[in-house]
């Protein structure tokens, strides 16, 4: 009799039976460290390229990313960083049952470069004064957009692509310094990337 009930209780443990539903179960068992996406960007004053994990919440409407950046040879020298990112998309639009669009995406970056050439206070070999902001941190602000789809593909079971436009704070003031011969278009740059979400 012992034997049957232990061959049932495992039957039922094996089948599912009696298990917490799919979202709280998967919510119980994945710890706050682990990330909820994959973020890859191309440009946007990271690098030539940046990648890194992202944490979501509020049904992801707002994400943390902590991206490294890094501009090869070819791109114009070889640069790496570290980037804090934090966005919130306020909405999102459903265009059918595996497609949806976010229209706005509001956000800001901090971004860090490596190397003995970029410092956050200027180094005693410079007169004074020679650099009056630092050239190792750059924050900056963006605005954006995104499309996607909510298509299970292997681990992923949403991905999105979005394009952004930003500013940092070295390109607003060297605008307002000069606007004459450095427009506001100029202090824009534009990134394109891609989210995907485990």
């Amino acid at each position: 009799m012992r034997r049957l009930a232990a061959s049932a209780c495992a039957l039922l443990l094996a089948t599912g039976a009696g298990a917490a539903p799919a979202g709280q179960e998967e919510e119980a068992e994945r710890p706050f460290w682990i990330p909820d996406a994959a973020q890859i960007q191309h440009a946007g004053n990271l690098g030539w390229i940046a990648l890194g994990p992202a944490w979501a919440w509020w049904e992801r409407r707002i994400h943390l990313a902590l991206l490294f950046s890094w501009v090869p040879p070819f791109a114009g020298g070889t640069l790496t960083g570290v980037a804090g990112k934090v966005s919130i998309w306020p909405m999102e639009l459903e265009l059918d049952d595996q497609f949806f669009v976010r229209p706005l995406e509001l956000g800001a970056v901090v971004h860090y470069t490596f190397g003995e050439s970029y410092f956050i206070r200027q180094p005693d070999r410079y007169p004074a004064s020679y650099y009056d902001y630092s050239t190792a941190v750059r924050v900056g602000l963006l605005a954006g957009a995104s499309v996607g789809t909510a298509r299970d593909l292997w681990i992923v079971d949403r991905s999105e692509l979005y394009l952004e436009v930003g500013t940092t704070d070295l390109e607003l003031y060297l605008h307002l310094r000069n606007p004459e011969t450095r427009p506001l278009t100029d202090a824009l740059h534009l990134a394109a990337g891609v989210l995907l979400w485990f």
